[in-house]
């Protein structure tokens, strides 16, 4: 098949032209071809507007999915974490909540979503994944504040885990956040974590009552005082640093935790949630700040509690409408070569290359200034 679209987004991360993209019938990219080079010209297949590849969503929740409407917007991060308290004891059966993770896997699917860099607190969403030709890598969280129950939490996730394994679903431990974990657990996951040398996924100052936990020392309801003087610094006393990190949220970072993060931890990776960040705190991160430091940013969707739309494409206009001038292409490139980079599945995703299965989308209605995708119409092709 050879495709002709009026623009794409090139491996190189910049929007070009007059490109002929070569592909097998399902989806692999045999070729790029400059277009004067192509001699037969009533094959070629016309693309109006921007192709792009499949999108990397870096951040969701998907075993939430039946949880819509459950969270109330603009309370803060305390007043979250108290509707979110034993939700799992307040799922229904598993068979909807299987059918919530179907419903969510197709509407990803339906925007062109590739790739999921999916946290999960139970094993519920094995089966949905089994079935998917999505690829998912799920991050097994650990959370828990009762240190007499640490043993048992950490075992919990341990089980989960081989399960994931069992089914050849790729898979890591990781942690909540660095003051939802008690000691002994804290110290448990951080040394599994190490020595398994996997990537480990945190969120990381998604609230003011986090950073003021550590600079003012303002307590949780489940918490003692902490030691650390900020999250920057617990986090590199607490976590791993030769291990690959990806920092969810970081809506509170300032430059001089960034500076701290970058200056210690070996791989270090950002993802922003603008969407939820605005359902519970209404406020983003400084985004344009981090694309000073580091160019290892990424997208995600987080929940449907937090976040109605579940579509990546808003997330890119919500960033685009609060810091205009960030380029369409630096967003493009945290949506898709980023997040394959980051999950390790680069040979296959995240750019339009030769040998590479990544997804196409079209994106009908683009021409080039235009900053708002999610109106655009699309076509996912493969």
């Amino acid at each position: 098949m050879l495709f002709l679209p009026e623009f794409f987004f090139s491996k190189e991360n910049k929007i070009e032209k007059n490109h002929v993209i070569k592909t097998t019938s399902d989806g692999i990219i045999i070729d790029i071809i400059p277009f004067e080079k192509i001699k037969n010209n009533n094959d070629i297949i016309h693309l109006k507007g921007l192709l792009i590849p499949g999108l990397i969503n870096s951040h969701c929740h998907l075993e939430l999915s039946w949880a819509k409407g459950h969270c109330k917007a603009n309370k803060g991060i305390e007043f979250f974490y108290n509707e979110m308290k034993g939700i799992h004891k307040k799922a229904p059966s598993n068979e909807e909540i299987n059918s919530s993770i179907e419903k969510i896997i197709t509407h990803l699917k339906n925007q062109g979503v590739a790739a999921v860099a999916d946290t999960s607190n139970t094993s519920i969403s094995i089966s949905e994944k089994k079935k998917s030709n999505v690829f998912f890598h799920t991050f097994l969280e650990i959370v828990g504040t009762d240190s007499e129950k640490a043993q048992e939490i950490f075992n919990n996730i341990i089980k989960a885990s081989s399960l994931f394994d069992k089914e050849n679903l790729s898979n890591s431990i990781s942690i909540h956040t660095l003051f939802t974990l008690s000691d002994s657990l804290m110290e448990l996951s951080s040394k599994k974590i190490k020595d398994s040398r996997n990537t480990n996924s945190i969120h990381f100052l998604e609230s003011i009552e986090e950073k003021n936990y550590y600079e003012k020392k303002k307590l949780f309801d489940f918490s003692k005082e902490s030691k650390y003087n900020s999250a920057a610094e617990a986090a590199c006393k607490l976590l791993p640093l030769e291990n690959r990190t990806l920092f969810v949220h970081n809506t509170f970072a300032t430059e001089q935790d960034l500076d701290i993060i970058l200056n210690n931890f070996k791989d270090a990776w950002f993802c922003f949630c603008p969407s939820s960040n605005l359902f519970i705190n209404n406020k983003l991160a400084n985004i344009p700040l981090f694309y000073t430091k580091t160019s290892n940013i990424l997208i995600g969707t987080d929940s449907i509690c937090t976040n109605k739309e579940m579509d990546l494409f808003n997330d890119i206009d919500i960033i685009l409408k609060n810091y205009p001038d960030l380029k369409i292409e630096q967003l493009l490139m945290a949506a898709t070569i980023n997040g394959a980079r980051f999950l390790n599945i680069e040979k296959q995703y995240g750019s339009i290359e030769k040998n590479k299965k990544p997804g196409l989308i079209q994106i009908e209605d683009y021409k080039p200034g235009l900053k708002n995708f999610k109106d655009f119409k699309k076509n996912v092709i493969f």
